[in-house]
């Protein structure tokens, strides 16, 4: 079901969800990022994929690789 619609005793009630800058914004890179050339190249060629998933544990620099990557 849609996140802004919620049922309500078998009527649909519009809701407003307040979206976070930071969940639409590109971080920033930080100064000390370390690049890693060959999860770079999997990512490019990853566009020709509907969906790329980039998983790891926490940590582990999954948003600093895809900010640097799309940057």
């Amino acid at each position: 079901m849609d996140n802004n619609r919620q049922l309500n005793m078998g009527k649909v009630v519009h809701m407003r969800t307040p979206i976070l800058t930071s969940k639409i914004s590109i971080p920033s890179v930080n100064s000390h990022y370390v690049p890693r050339p060959r999860l770079m190249e999997q990512l490019d060629e990853s566009v020709r994929y509907r969906l790329t998933l980039v998983t790891a544990p926490a940590g582990s620099g999954k948003t600093t690789l895809v900010s640097s990557w799309v940057t």
